[in-house]
């Protein structure tokens, strides 16, 4: 299947291109996706912040202290969607810094 617009949820029916890149994450991170959209997702997010995901190790290693915040800000009660929000927003913001 081709995913040009997201299949589900708030955004159904958008472009991926025109999801927010806040969004992209938490779907990326939420959802079990098909791989097909997952890849998508992905492509979209890197193409946003022009990031080269192959060439660059620092953007692996920041996905990996994004995982690792998210998952201490998970509490039992779920996600603090303050805390969320900060994370992606701290997470883009290094990521420009970075380019």
């Amino acid at each position: 299947m081709n995913y040009e617009k997201f299949p589900f949820g708030k955004y159904k029916g958008q472009i991926l291109s025109d999801l927010p890149n806040t969004y992209i994450v938490y779907a990326l991170e939420a959802f079990e996706l098909p791989e097909e959209l997952t890849h998508a997702l992905q492509n979209c997010l890197l193409e946003n912040l022009a990031i080269d995901y192959p060439n660059s190790v620092s953007f692996r290693r920041l996905d990996e202290l994004y995982k690792t915040l998210v998952s201490d800000y998970n509490t039992e009660n779920g996600w603090s969607k303050d805390a969320v929000v900060a994370i992606n927003d701290f997470r883009e913001r290094l990521i420009e810094a970075s380019i």
